[in-house]
């Protein structure tokens, strides 16, 4: 699950190449990898906020939880800590925001949103059925996710 830096000159990517599964960052010609995350749990669906900011999931006691750092994997932030799975993070356009799947009420996943510190977790959408691909518009107004 690559994403692309917004200015389109930077890939980061989780990778199994030096255990369960870190984050790594390399330009878009292949060069300069440089790994940013060392844990020994599976990091992973990470998001690149215009203020260089990375949010992503990460397995914490066999759940996903939600974190984010900057580029270098430095000054990493624990935005979810609950007994159920928290995945998928989005960062809004204007970088104030996250959106998440959640198991917080369905395990099936519902779609959920938070400020940028992990704070003020409302719903947006929850059904019966299974939602996956919660992304922003590109103004940040609507959102589109699959349903099944």
């Amino acid at each position: 699950m690559p994403t692309w830096s917004p200015d389109g000159r930077q890939i980061v990517f989780q990778s199994k190449r030096n255990g369960v599964g870190d984050l790594f960052i390399m330009n878009d010609d292949g060069t300069g990898l440089e790994q940013i995350t060392t844990t020994s749990e599976r990091e992973g669906h990470v998001s690149w906020s215009m203020d260089d900011r990375l949010v992503y999931n990460m397995t914490v006691a066999g759940n996903y939880q939600l974190f984010s750092s900057g580029l270098d994997g430095g000054d990493r932030r624990t935005l979810t800590n609950s007994a159920v799975d928290e995945w998928s993070p989005e960062w809004s356009p204007d970088g104030k925001h996250i959106l998440f799947l959640s198991e917080r009420d369905t395990e099936d996943g519902g779609i959920y949103v938070m400020d940028a510190d992990g704070g003020n977790v409302r719903p947006i959408h929850n059904s019966p059925a299974e939602d996956w691909g919660a992304a922003w518009a590109a103004d940040g107004a609507p959102i589109v996710f699959s349903g099944t």
